[in-house]
């Protein structure tokens, strides 16, 4: 993504940088927070690992097949649900995507964001402020993953850090 990002701007001499941005980061994040928790989707489910107690792995693959055939933001959204110490991080999650959406679904903004030359994105409010709504919507990520105590973090540290 980053290669292409890059090959990108050069190719287009930098227009719409602001707009594809901020498109990615939020696109990769949703990814990547989404396809972890697809990953850990099964020992989320199944603590006591009855899904792995035969050499029958079929019904693993089925649980992995139904958590990566989910969109990304029902499969976060589902995945929090059973988690309440991390609904405030769920909803600052979704309000940023939901600012995001708001943004892209704006002319105006989007028309300034795309045609925003690179020389003034960090002077730039609309900008600023969408990098912020992205930014929010990190933060909340490292809060689900990382910072608050659960299932979800326990997991993570297990299998995403060691």
């Amino acid at each position: 993504m980053v290669v292409d990002f890059a090959y990108k701007q050069r190719e287009r001499e930098y227009k719409g940088s602001a707009l594809r941005s901020i498109k990615l980061g939020f696109s990769r994040k949703l990814i990547y927070a989404s396809g972890l928790l697809a990953c850990l989707a099964c020992e989320l489910q199944y603590p006591d690992k009855s899904l792995f107690q035969d050499a029958n792995l079929h019904p693993a693959i089925e649980q992995l097949n139904l958590a990566f055939s989910q969109r990304p933001l029902d499969l976060i959204a589902d995945s929090l649900l059973p988690y309440k110490d991390l609904h405030p991080s769920a909803a600052r999650l979704f309000t940023a995507y939901d600012l995001f959406l708001g943004i892209l679904s704006d002319e105006d903004q989007r028309n300034w964001l795309d045609s925003l030359p690179v020389e003034d994105i960090d002077s730039d409010e609309a900008f600023q402020n969408a990098r912020n709504i992205r930014m929010q919507f990190g933060e909340a990520i490292l809060d689900i993953f990382l910072r608050i105590e659960s299932p979800i973090q326990k997991l993570m540290i297990q299998r995403g850090v060691f």
